[in-house]
Formats: C-alpha cells, sequence, structure tokens
C-alpha cells in the first residue's frame, strides 16, 4: 500500500508504473485519476482501497451480517474496494454451508383483529441535525 500511496500523491503518469507491475492493480489503472489519498487512507472513486491482507476481516465483517450473497457485495460494492474481492467472497459464499441447509420456517400471519385498536403499532425515528437530536414517534 505504500508504494501504491507514493504512486498517487501527487498524482504523476509515470509513477503509476508502480502500480502495472501487479495484476491486481490493473483495474483501477483503468481510470487512474479516481484515486485519491485523504489523511493516509486510499480511495477509488469514494470507496476504501484495503490491502489483500484485510480480505479475511472484510469478509469476516461482511458475513456477520448475514445480507445473503447480493446484501454482501453490495455492501461491499458500496465502501470498500480490495482488488479481486468479488471472487473472494462469491467463492466463499458458495462454500458457507452453515445456514444452507437449515429449514426454513413458514410465515405465520397475524390472526385479524376483532376489535377496534385491539392491536397498535408504533414506529420509532431519529433524525440527527448537527449535534441536536430529534426522537419521533
Amino acid at each position: 500500500m505504500g508504494k501504491v500511496a507514493s504512486a498517487i500523491s501527487p498524482y504523476n503518469p509515470t509513477k503509476t508504473d508502480l502500480l502495472k507491475t501487479s495484476k491486481s492493480w490493473r483495474y483501477i489503472l483503468r481510470n487512474p485519476l479516481a484515486l485519491r489519498l485523504d489523511e493516509n487512507l486510499i480511495y477509488y472513486n469514494d470507496r476504501l482501497v484495503l490491502p489483500q491482507s484485510e480480505s479475511s476481516e472484510l469478509f469476516t465483517f461482511l458475513h456477520k451480517s448475514h445480507m445473503g450473497r447480493a446484501g454482501m457485495l453490495r455492501e461491499y460494492r458500496s465502501f470498500y474496494f480490495i482488488p479481486n474481492f468479488d471472487k473472494i467472497l462469491i467463492s466463499s459464499y458458495e462454500a458457507c454451508s452453515k445456514f444452507r441447509y437449515t429449514e426454513k420456517r413458514e410465515l405465520v400471519h397475524w390472526v385479524p383483529s376483532e376489535l377496534p385498536n385491539e392491536r397498535v403499532y408504533m414506529d420509532f425515528g431519529q433524525i440527527q441535525n448537527g449535534h441536536a437530536q430529534q426522537h419521533y414517534l
């Protein structure tokens, strides 16, 4: 990651030759102007670039959310970038058998209420404007 940071700060097309030696960075080199350095963190199109060594921790984080394949990919593609991580994520998802064969419970519908106000629903929300927080029911 240090080589990448030195190659993009400040941007110099000749410095991107450092990145050309790595197959995994070829995707980024299609649009090197999308790389930026912010407080020693590397971003590619507003996605945090992480080293390959962090892929297992990111996968564990995404997998614990139990969002499913599409949810994990959506979360990853929105905020993070690790070269070739899509392939790792998909292959690891296919291999996961923790919940693959669990029996799905049948959906149970509510019994219709017989009297008005027999069942009351309420939504809670919070809006944060700067330092002030407002709570709503």
